[in-house]
């Protein structure tokens, strides 16, 4: 979900009894949509239901401060980056471990480590923010190897091209699955003995071609001769 659609989203959109199911607001595409509610997320949703004492409609994630507190929220100009950030790294949900908080006196209050990718920005990557959720699921659609029309529709996504766009170039992204590939049966190759021979070859060093400079050709490996260097190899 888009955050405009967390924004709009009402618990008359949800089914309330098993919360097996809901409807999407597609508060971009004007275009609600039903999908079902994963089973790892349906009892967090259910707890947040209770605890706002089983509302019936209403918004689901209710502003809590300003003239609008208990209702709506407003989404014009706001962001919820840093909110989302805070609460993740005090979840504990980290790429590096934390160091310590050098403005508290005490010395006891920890804060995310400079280089997480997570909160601070890199040379090719910005800190997480709502939309970095999408683009882990459409990445994770794709690793799970859900076709593109149903990642669209999941996704909520009309257009192939951006749809391509949110997925990131993981590691298994870049593995190439052995399905794809062809199968070969590789065989031991067999040695076969073959009896050796002589082959002149030209010596630089004399010009021409010398008697004295053999090579035989079998099997057995190298070997001096009485005239010269013998290398015996083995056909394979």
């Amino acid at each position: 979900m888009r955050t405009s659609d967390l924004l709009c989203w009402d618990w008359a959109q949800i089914n309330r009894e098993t919360f097996a199911e809901c409807t999407v607001p597609r508060a971009k595409t004007l275009t609600p949509q039903v999908l079902t509610i994963p089973e790892l997320l349906a009892p967090f949703l259910q707890a947040w239901w209770e605890g706002q004492e089983k509302p019936a409609s209403g918004p689901v994630f209710p502003a809590r401060r300003g003239r609008n507190a208990g209702g709506f929220r407003s989404g014009r100009g706001a962001s919820y980056a840093e909110p989302l950030r805070r609460d993740l790294f005090r979840a504990g949900v980290v790429r590096l471990p934390p160091v310590k908080d050098e403005t508290d006196p005490k010395g006891e209050r920890l804060k995310p480590n400079p280089a997480d990718p997570l909160y601070y920005e890199t040379a090719t990557t910005l800190p997480v923010d709502f939309h970095s959720f999408r683009r882990a699921f459409n990445t994770g659609l794709a690793e799970a190897g859900v076709n593109a029309q149903q990642a669209m529709l999941l996704s909520g996504h009309s257009d192939p091209n951006v749809h391509v766009r949110y997925v990131m170039r993981t590691k298994v992204m870049r593995t190439i699955p052995a399905a794809a590939l062809p199968p070969l049966t590789i065989q031991r190759l067999v040695s076969r003995s073959r009896r050796a021979g002589i082959v002149r070859v030209r010596d630089d060093s004399r010009g021409g071609l010398s008697p004295t400079s053999m090579i035989s050709v079998g099997h057995d490996g190298l070997e001096p001769s009485a005239n010269g260097l013998r290398v015996r190899c083995s056909t394979n």
